[in-house]
């Protein structure tokens, strides 16, 4: 749904976890204005792949990583890592 909302208004997020199961995590967000008539609430779910099943996806899709990294200061990748930033390039 498509709603025209004022610029400068002020908006409340309240996030709200409905599921944790090994590498996903379900959740919504209900979002709250003053000049509101109502709340809107999206809903959404994040799935955390190690590297390995990263990789594995990337390449079945064609594509093939460049460069990988632990986190957003380009520190190595280990198992421990916050992150894993990957560079992916398509072949040539």
């Amino acid at each position: 749904m498509s709603c025209m909302r004022p610029a400068g208004v002020v908006v409340r997020n309240e996030p709200q976890v409905q599921m944790v199961d090994g590498s996903t995590v379900r959740f919504t967000q209900t979002f709250t204005g003053p000049a509101w008539d109502r709340s809107e609430v999206s809903g959404s779910t994040l799935r955390f792949l190690d590297a390995s099943l990263l990789g594995s996806f990337l390449s079945r899709a064609g594509l093939e990583i460049e460069q990988q990294f632990g986190d957003w200061a380009r520190r190595p990748l280990t198992d421990t890592s916050p992150d894993i930033i990957t560079i992916v390039r398509r072949p040539v």
